[in-house]
This record gives C-alpha cells, sequence and structure tokens, in this order.
C-alpha cells in the first residue's frame, strides 16, 4: 500500500519538476532556462536555471521574443525596434571574482609570453579556474577543466621532483659525511682516502639526485605554462 501511494506521489509531483523553469527565446531564437526575477519596462532580470544562487544577469526587452513562465503562461514581448542579432548584455554582479559569464561579452585572455592578462588584470591560475568554472557552454566547461585538471597534474609533478630531488641531494651529503664519521671512528689507522671516498662519493651522489629533480622539475613547470597558455587560447576560440 506504501509502495502504490509513493507512486502517485512521484506523479503528481512530476509536471512540477518539468514546469518549475522559466525560459526565455530571444530575437536569434536561442532558448535558455531561467528563474525571472523581475519584468521591467525596458529590461528583464533573471537567475540561470542551473545556477540559482549564482549572478543575476539583465537583458534588454528588444533582445527578447518572449518569455514563457514556470506556469505554462507565454508573454510575448513588443518592443517597437530594429530586432537585435546579438546575445544579451549581462550584469555581473560578483565583484570579488569581476568574470563575465557569457562567451559574447566576456573579453578575451590576452597572451603575453607565459603571463595571461584578463580584463586589464593578471590572471592567475586560481582566477583561471573561476573563469572556467563560469563559462556558459556545459561542453566547452568540460573540455576546458579536463585541460586544466592535466595542468594541475603537472604543477603536482613539478613540485614533487623539485622538492624531493632537493631532499635526497642533501640527504646523500648528510648520509657521507657520517659513514666517513663512523670510518673515522671505526678504524685504528686513521685511512684519509676512505673518509674522502665517503663524502665525495655522498656529496656526489647528493649532486646526481638534486639535478635530476631539478631537471624534471623544470620539464614539467614547462608543460604547465605551456598547457595554461593552450587553456587560455581554447577559452578565447569557444567564447
Amino acid at each position: 500500500m506504501m509502495y502504490k501511494i509513493l507512486i502517485c506521489i512521484g506523479v503528481i509531483l512530476a509536471p512540477m519538476n518539468v514546469f518549475s523553469q522559466d525560459s526565455i527565446r530571444f530575437m536569434n531564437n536561442n532558448i535558455i532556462a531561467t528563474k525571472i526575477s523581475e519584468v521591467g519596462i525596458t529590461d528583464i532580470k533573471y537567475h540561470r536555471f542551473d545556477n540559482l544562487d549564482g549572478p543575476q544577469y539583465i537583458v534588454n526587452k528588444q533582445d527578447v521574443r518572449y518569455i514563457k513562465f514556470a506556469n505554462g503562461t507565454v508573454d510575448s514581448i513588443r518592443v517597437e525596434v530594429a530586432k537585435s542579432t546579438t546575445e544579451p548584455k549581462l550584469e555581473y554582479k560578483n565583484e570579488t571574482a569581476n568574470l563575465p559569464t557569457t562567451s559574447t561579452d566576456a573579453p578575451k585572455i590576452i597572451i603575453k609570453r607565459n603571463r595571461l592578462v584578463y580584463n586589464n588584470r593578471g590572471l592567475g591560475e586560481a582566477k583561471l579556474w573561476m573563469l572556467i568554472d563560469n563559462f556558459p557552454s556545459k561542453e566547452g566547461k568540460v573540455k576546458l577543466m579536463t585541460e586544466y585538471n592535466t595542468m594541475k597534474k603537472y604543477k603536482n609533478t613539478q613540485y614533487i621532483a623539485g622538492f624531493s630531488g632537493l631532499g635526497l641531494a642533501l640527504a646523500s651529503v648528510v648520509a657521507g659525511f657520517s659513514l666517513a664519521s663512523a670510518d673515522t671512528r671505526g678504524s685504528s689507522t686513521n685511512n684519509v682516502s676512505t673518509v674522502v671516498g665517503d663524502i665525495v662519493g655522498g656529496a656526489a651522489i647528493g649532486i646526481i639526485l638534486g639535478v635530476t629533480g631539478s631537471t624534471i622539475s623544470t620539464i614539467f613547470k614547462a608543460k604547465r605554462v605551456k598547457k595554461r597558455t593552450e587553456i587560455a587560447e581554447m577559452y578565447n576560440d569557444m567564447r
């Protein structure tokens, strides 16, 4: 009996989930799912349905063909101006991030050698992630995020190799001195060549490990910088 009641409740609530969103159709026939906040005299305010807690957008009525509300009501927008073929201009209210989420209005990422600049400000990897996270196209966002995760792997390997190489180098030098000290104490005759050999051997191994770690770190740093540039170019191409 309880199972049948749950099925009935699901059947009743299913249409509510389907029609719980508003939608806007623009003059260029693009349709987006929204939650309308306000319909003013000249503009419409709304939130994206897939990010209701995100920024509020403002679009001019002249760019809108009609609004379809959650209850099925359709409000045709009639403004006596020439039809626009551009996407709506958005008002982004998150001042801390300062990253627009529309592909048509967002500025390009400027690539200056190995440095990224966005909206006249330096674009670090943290803000690059925020820019990707706010990308309007889901498919584009997935592609950019995949490349960003690859860049993070390069970064992790860069630091691990660098610090590991340095740590092993220091450990080898210390081990060489420790072995030399043990040979000095354990030998009745002060074998200078053995002691020197221990020190030099430890130092040599330390240098090899340190250089190897540094080389690997440098290689992955170059890969990381290259991947960051590729992500910026992908973003510019898909915006």
